[in-house]
Parts: C-alpha cells; sequence; structure tokens
C-alpha cells in the first residue's frame, strides 16, 4: 500500500472499482497501446478482471499502481505501475500510461516528479528502469527530463524497445503535499 499523493492538479492513488470506465477508455485507446506489448482491450470485462489482480498483487508487495486522477473532476487520465521488484527491493521497473486527451498538458511529468521525490524520501527504492519504445518520442522525452540515461540492454528486452535507467536518490526535490 501506497500514501496518496497530492500535486497541483493532480491526485495520485490506488485503483479503484470505480475507475474501470476511465481505465477501460486508456486501456481499449490503440493509441496508449501503440508502443508497449499488449492488445488494447477489447471489453470491461477484461479491465474489472485486471483490477482484481493488481488488488491483489498490490496487497503482497508484487505491483504498486497508483492511478492518476484529475482533482477538479475526479476523472482517472491514467496511471503509474512500479513492478518487477528486485529480491532487495532497492530496484524495479516503472511503467506509466496516459489517455491521449490529456497529453500534452505535463500531468505525467506533474504525476511522475511528484512520485519520484516521495520515493527518494521513503522508499528503499535506489534505481528505476523503463523499457521504451523509441519510436515513442513523448515517452523518451518524458523519460529524458526526468533524468534517465540510456543503459545496459538486458537479455529479455527485445529490439526495438531499450532499456533506461534512473538513480532515485540523485533526484531533484520537487515540492509536493503528501496525505
Amino acid at each position: 500500500m501506497m500514501e496518496t499523493l497530492f500535486t497541483e492538479r493532480l491526485i495520485l492513488r490506488e485503483l479503484m472499482d470505480s475507475d474501470a470506465a476511465d481505465l477501460f477508455a486508456i486501456r481499449s485507446s490503440e493509441e496508449v497501446n501503440r508502443y508497449i506489448e499488449r492488445p488494447a482491450y477489447q471489453d470491461i470485462s477484461e479491465l474489472e478482471n485486471y483490477i482484481v489482480t493488481q488488488k491483489e498483487k498490490s496487497e503482497i508487495g508484487e505491483w504498486v499502481i497508483l492511478g492518476i486522477v484529475l482533482k477538479q473532476t475526479s476523472v482517472l487520465v491514467g496511471s503509474i505501475c512500479l513492478f518487477s521488484f528486485s529480491e532487495d527491493r532497492t530496484s524495479c521497473e516503472l511503467g506509466y500510461e496516459l489517455h491521449p486527451s490529456y497529453q500534452g498538458r505535463g500531468l505525467m511529468v506533474e504525476a511522475m516528479e511528484t512520485l519520484l521525490n516521495y520515493l527518494s524520501k521513503s522508499s528503499t527504492l535506489q534505481n528505476l528502469q523503463a523499457v521504451i519504445n523509441p519510436e515513442n518520442k513523448a515517452s523518451l522525452l518524458l523519460a529524458f527530463k526526468l533524468g534517465f540515461k540510456k543503459g545496459r540492454q538486458l537479455d529479455i528486452v527485445k529490439a526495438p524497445y531499450q532499456c533506461y535507467y534512473l538513480g532515485i536518490h540523485g533526484q531533484t526535490q520537487i515540492e509536493s503535499k503528501i496525505e
């Protein structure tokens, strides 16, 4: 379980059953799924199963998934996931997604800076890995803006995907409110 985090425009919190329709809109988008190895969801029941699975995996510490919710409207517009934790929980993989209607507004930068700030103060995590398709220019730009650097390619990561790494404790601290 992770604390709920607040930014100027966003709430980062655990996913809830009531997020199903908003999350389905994200995960059924061909644009969102274009650069990842996940087919777009075709039916909301797939998403309902995902929410049950993510709750189970979150409870045992296998995943940490935060919904990105607009404060003004309470609409879930994206998510951030930490997964594939190392045994000592000092590193993991990072994934993120944002509905196309909300891209280009700096929302993911705001969400990620807040999360990284939180993790640098309250976590044993030291390193994050992001696996990015280099054709996904927006994702690469975000990763570079956050300080990720291209690194050693893992055998399990197949072309065209590339590995990018970030040392969390070297992050510039961003002011955020944590409740």
